[in-house]
């Protein structure tokens, strides 16, 4: 009766010695090994070439080529270079780890060998063999979904599902219950207005980094409505109120006249916005006044802009601010630091442009940042 070490693993047993091949042979054989006993090293170089083993057992002293060049060479060809090797040798222990370390072997057995030492080995050689084996399997798996998965559309899709799956849907349950308890009256009011503050920080980033996938991948397409400007902006606007007061920020919307309204995507628009007026809050001192407006061009089109009374933003990096991933290394009054802007302005950039619009940033008249957006009169709606 045997104790079924084996799982029909195939063994190779080299040695010139023909009793102990056999008697290797009966001791694997009897645990559920499949074994292929030669007699020479340069038998074991030939087997290889045309099939597979899940363990070489070697005798270091062979008449023609010996198992120490034997396994050297094996090492060197496609296939063998994590195939388990045992050394079979006479010597003392010293000695024969030198041999095992010289020519690539994972372990030895002195001469006489015993049986139960053997079956320990074999099994524990092909089992770091066998996940070797799968571990490499993983990693070419690996390499070859991530050529697929960095090929256009599908490195998109799985990365918005995980967006939207594994990151915005738990973000939205953690902002509903910050929203809900940074309203409700309490002596934890204000740690949880800075974790709703953080928390829809997050959530801009994951919504920016969806909206920038979907952008790649078929550039947007506006859905243009016509919008009422005030209501809208001061929709907008409200939805910054707990990040202004966190930030102590004061916010200030220009008076527009009743009926001013324009062709927009109002989603799209409410995006560019919300990137806007978080870019001016990041730099906007305490105290100062954070003001949103709109006016009307002369032919027709619809200027929004955003100022701050922060650092400013110099004429050098201007232009390469809303650059994907633009890195900016500016100095101007406390603005003095590397800026790496993300996704962020890049979309607000596309989703303008996609407007037929354009957007830029110059000097806010009493200090600091002023950002620009100027949609064009794409559809003639009547004017208040």
């Amino acid at each position: 009766m045997t104790s079924g070490w084996g799982n029909g693993e195939t063994v190779l047993v080299v040695d010139d010695d023909r009793n102990t091949r056999l008697a290797l042979n009966r001791a694997l054989v009897r645990e559920g090994y499949t074994v292929h006993g030669l007699a020479d090293g340069a038998d074991v170089l030939a087997y290889a070439e045309r099939r597979r083993a899940d363990l070489v057992i070697l005798d270091v002293m062979m008449p023609g080529l010996g198992g120490i060049e034997a396994c050297r060479r094996l090492r060197a060809m496609p296939g063998w270079e994590h195939t388990p090797v045992l050394i079979l040798t006479g010597t003392d222990v010293e000695e024969a780890y030198a041999q095992a370390q010289s020519c690539g072997a994972d372990d030895f057995l002195a001469k006489p060998v015993r049986r139960q030492e053997l079956l320990l080995r074999v099994k524990s050689l092909i089992r770091v063999g066998l996940l070797v084996q799968d571990l490499k399997t993983s990693v070419a798996t690996i390499e070859d979904q991530k050529q697929v998965i960095l090929q256009g559309r599908e490195l998109q899709d799985r990365l918005q599902a995980f967006l939207l799956h594994d990151l915005k849907n738990p973000i939205a349950a953690i902002l509903l219950q910050a929203e809900m308890r940074a309203a409700a009256e309490g002596p934890d009011r204000e740690a949880w207005g800075r974790v709703l503050a953080g928390t829809e920080h997050l959530m801009k980033l994951v919504v920016s980094w969806m909206d920038h996938l979907r952008s790649q991948h078929a550039g947007i397409q506006p859905d243009l409505a016509e919008v009422q400007v005030a209501p809208f902006l001061d929709a907008v606007l409200a939805r910054h109120a707990v990040l202004f007061g966190a930030r102590k920020v004061r916010a200030g919307i220009q008076p527009l006249p009743p009926g001013f309204r324009h062709a927009m995507d109002p989603v799209l628009m409410d995006r560019v916005l919300d990137n806007l007026l978080d870019n001016s809050l990041r730099y906007a001192p305490e105290g100062s006044l954070l003001a949103l407006g709109a006016d009307r061009g002369q032919d027709g089109s619809l200027h929004l802009w955003v100022a701050d009374h922060g650092p400013g933003v110099p004429e050098d990096v201007r232009g390469r601010m809303f650059d994907l991933y633009a890195q900016l290394e500016t100095r101007h009054g406390t603005f003095h630091a590397r800026h790496n802007r993300g996704l962020g302005l890049a979309y607000c950039k596309a989703a303008v442009e996609s407007h037929g619009g354009r957007i830029w940033v110059d000097d806010n008249p009493g200090g600091g940042s002023r950002f620009h957006v100027e949609l064009p009169d794409v559809c003639r709606f009547p004017r208040a």
